[in-house]
């Protein structure tokens, strides 16, 4: 061996990939042309002259220094890789790179890396020598996997470094080792660390963990070896079976047991391939899915009634019309009836719905979200072909319940979308969807027909704006907001109980704290007071948060031993009754906006509409006009409002100026008219304002108050006599009532919807038409005083202004 002293301070330095710390470095020859110009001889003349070679890694400004032994041609049938023979000795620091003119070839200037070496008596202790014992028996077994029981090879592999023991020089030669059989991006950065490890003890324990890692990466891949050698074994005839990866081919398809039988063969000859991979994920998805499982459904009709009833209140024609297609579906399975898609506004308990069918029926549940899908990838799948495929969402659902008939919830449908690249997923859901088509839908990674026909599958929307291709396959079922009374039975049946139990409340809960139970009570008035003040929904979720605000506060306060003031109820089982009283130490300041309760006292041209937002979620809004003097007429819409209702604006002003006979001349001339929307924030749409519009303008022209506690919708026309109808009927009086709204307006046309309202909301109402009225004005009607709310069912707009102005409009028949 030659001395460190002999070597030239100036060496040769090449680059190859990765850090290599072995004797045999393959170098592809097309390098050397960066080093000479076009004399390869020169090269070797060089070395041949100069032993020495440094090399270099690429990004590490370190080498190792080795005495060129011989040069010897690749065995591979590639001429062009020259594996160059080292002897290797030392690490050291390169100083500078440069460029020797005369023969092109890249020379380093170097400087010795000191190593710090393991004292003897550290060396000779008792633990150091047990884990020295502990990594050669893991490089025996590295050896073990890699070449069985080849005894010969393994002598060959320690023969140079055994022979003379260098403690460094060894713990290097078995970290070669391991990066030349384990060909993985995360050996290399670890080898890059032992590279630059000085101190020997912390780079034999570096060694140590490149060793675990590499044995744990042997291991997987030895057992998954293992396993397809085991179902090739098992796989001698289709007839038999597999085993091991594909088990009882019978459950299979024919056309499906003919492809997995051609990928297990593929899989045998080229296991060690990276196709391999590929392979055993596709046959992993084809054996899990459930082909011909099929969960029986509970026949008993009675009981399918009794589970929706319980786990829902209200929603009577909602669960008429499952009950409807449910049965069906249990007297003919094999009936091809329409997709559902419930459309309702948060809250109103759609999910659920599509769990309390599952429950009754007896199915297990998938729900999956289509908000935010754009790729119709993701629910036909990708192909093979990409990296990282995978089957789409449906593929995916029915594998994770493994049932072929689950009921399948898809929420969402309307918040769907293509970006305009790729193909949309509307279009990938028409066969998903569409009772002719998707008893063979072909999901594009497993490539064969799935049967679909036994999905029920279950949509939901926030609002009717669905693609029309699906639209047209589904059967709406809407879901009206609910109305205060039946939130009320809403919170006690479910949600209290409910959260009383989230929350640690629960009588058996309190005991394993050793605290005495108590029972919290809520009064009808304080769940009103919540409802009507802290919530503005159609739903009950917003309800559900305040409840569980409260009881969090009452959690809070036992949790920091705080006193609470218990109240003695007869007729209870414990005399601990917890009383929420005031509502703002709990929930704080009403959320409600102040200006909803001043219905009753409004000032002339301010206006109340009912509208019905984006989520079908019933409201009312302001409508303000100011009048004022000006020299020709000049008009002002603000608001943020979109076309639809920017035109119902200009045709409600339109007709006002054109009505002389309602609006003196000298009041409709020379005014400049401002009509502004509240919640300029908020974008609003929709014609149902043009009628409230048309009275608010009469009220500014006139500079007359409306009537108080009176809300209008419907569409007017600038020509015609006539109210034009609009929708969310029933949302829209529901809010009415929630605001304490007592008198309403709407279209002849829509005293049908009038139907759909809740019997005890019927029953409240007095409803006025033109054919119960007679020969009684309206402006005598209004002028009753009646405890229910009135509903005024008008032909023209005139007849707005006769409700409105019960006092002053002069009303003709």
């Amino acid at each position: 061996m030659r001395e460190i002293i002999e070597v030239p301070r100036n060496l040769p330095c090449f680059t190859i990939e990765g850090p290599y710390i072995a004797h045999s470095v393959p170098f592809p020859v097309g390098r050397f042309s960066l080093c000479v110009s076009d004399d390869k001889n020169i090269f070797f003349n060089l070395l041949k002259r100069k032993s020495y070679i440094l090399i270099r890694y690429p990004g590490l400004e370190v080498a190792v220094l080795g005495a060129l032994n011989r040069i010897d041609k690749s065995k591979d049938k590639d001429d062009d890789i020259l594996i160059l023979d080292l002897d290797l000795f030392s690490r050291v620091a390169l100083k500078s790179i440069y460029v020797e003119k005369s023969t092109n070839i890249f020379f380093a200037t170097w400087e010795k890396i000191v190593e710090n070496k393991i004292p003897s008596r550290e060396f000779n202790s008792e633990d150091f020598q047990q884990n020295l014992d502990n990594f050669l028996l893991k490089v025996v077994n590295f050896f073990d996997h890699v070449f069985g029981q080849e005894e010969e090879k393994q002598s060959d592999v320690f023969r140079q470094t055994l022979v003379t023991f260098n403690f460094g020089k060894f713990i290097d030669e078995c970290a070669s080792i391991a990066n030349f059989y384990v060909d993985e991006s995360c050996v290399q950065y670890k080898l890059c660390n032992i590279l630059l490890e000085k101190d020997v003890a912390a780079r034999f324990k570096k060694v140590a963990d490149l060793y675990d890692f590499c044995l744990s990466y042997l291991n997987v891949w030895q057992k998954r070896d293992a396993l397809i050698d085991q179902s090739h074994e098992e796989n001698d005839s289709v007839e038999k079976g597999s085993g091991g990866l594909i088990k009882n081919l019978d459950q299979y398809p024919e056309e499906v047991r003919k492809v997995i039988k051609e990928e297990l063969d593929r899989l045998k000859v080229g296991k060690h391939t990276s196709e391999a991979g590929v392979i055993y994920d596709y046959l992993t998805w084809l054996q899990s899915l459930p082909w011909r499982v099929v969960t029986d459904d509970n026949k008993d009709f009675t009981l399918v009634r009794k589970i929706l009833d319980e786990d829902h209140y209200g929603l009577k024609k909602v669960k008429e019309r499952l009950l409807e297609y449910i049965a069906i579906r249990l007297l003919n399975p094999n009936a091809k009836a329409p997709i559902l898609c419930l459309v309702g506004p948060p809250g109103v308990g759609k999910t659920s719905l599509g769990k309390s069918i599952a429950r009754a029926l007896g199915r297990k549940f998938v729900r999956m979200s289509l908000g935010g899908v754009k790729d119709e990838a993701e629910i036909r799948g990708h192909r093979r072909t990409y990296v990282g495929s995978m089957p789409g969402i449906i593929i995916q659902g029915l594998r994770r319940v493994g049932s072929k008939n689950p009921v399948f919830m898809l929420d969402e449908i309307d918040k769907l979308g293509g970006d305009g690249f790729r193909g949309g997923p509307e279009e990938a859901l028409l066969e998903v969807l569409d009772p002719e088509q998707n008893f063979s839908f072909v999901d594009h990674y497993i490539n064969f027909p799935f049967d679909l026909s036994r999905v029920f599958f279950i949509t939901t929307a926030n609002t009717g704006d669905i693609h029309p291709a699906l639209y047209d396959r589904m059967s709406i079922i809407e879901l009206p907001g609910y109305s205060e009374e039946e939130k009320l039975a809403i919170v006690r049946k479910y949600i209290i109980p409910k959260q009383i139990s989230e929350c640690g409340l629960a009588e058996e809960n309190l005991k394993t704290k050793e605290i005495t139970p108590f029972k919290i009570n809520f009064s009808d008035q304080i769940l009103k007071d919540i409802i009507r003040g802290y919530t503005d929904e159609a739903g009950v979720r917003e309800l559900e948060r305040s409840i569980h605000s409260i009881l969090s506060r009452v959690v809070l306060n036992i949790a920091e031993k705080k006193n609470i003031e218990f109240i003695d109820l007869e007729n209870q089982e414990s005399s601990n009754v917890l009383d929420i009283k005031n509502i703002k130490d709990y929930l704080g300041i009403s959320r409600v906006k102040e200006y909803f309760k001043d219905i009753n006292s409004l000032p002339p041209g301010v206006g109340i509409v009912l509208t019905v937002s984006d989520n079908g979620v019933g409201s009312i809004e302001f409508i303000e006009v100011v009048c004022r003097n000006s020299e020709e007429f000049k008009k002002k819409i603000t608001g943020n409002l979109a076309l639809v209702l920017e035109e119902s604006v200009e045709a409600a002003i339109s007709r006002i100026r054109s009505r002389s006979d309602i609006l003196p001349s000298e009041k409709s001339k020379k005014k400049f008219v401002h009509i502004h929307f509240d919640s300029g924030a908020v974008e609003k749409d929709g014609p149902s304002a043009g009628i409230m519009v048309y009275v608010s303008l009469y009220s500014s022209f006139m500079d007359i108050p409306i009537k108080p506690s009176l809300a209008i919708t419907g569409e007017i026309t600038v020509r015609r006599d006539a109210v034009l109808p609009v929708g969310g009927i029933r949302e829209k009086i529901l809010a009415a009532e929630r605001h304490g709204i007592r008198e309403i307006v709407i279209p002849s046309v829509n005293k049908l919807d009038l139907e759909e309202l809740p019997t005890w909301l019927k029953d409240n109402l007095e409803i006025i038409t033109s054919e119960n009225k007679e020969n009684i004005s309206f402006q005598e009607i209004s002028k009753r005083k009646k405890d229910k709310i009135t509903i005024y069912c008008i032909d023209k707009p005139e007849d707005a202004l006769a409700i409105a102005f019960p006092d002053s409009f002069p009303f003709k028949e």
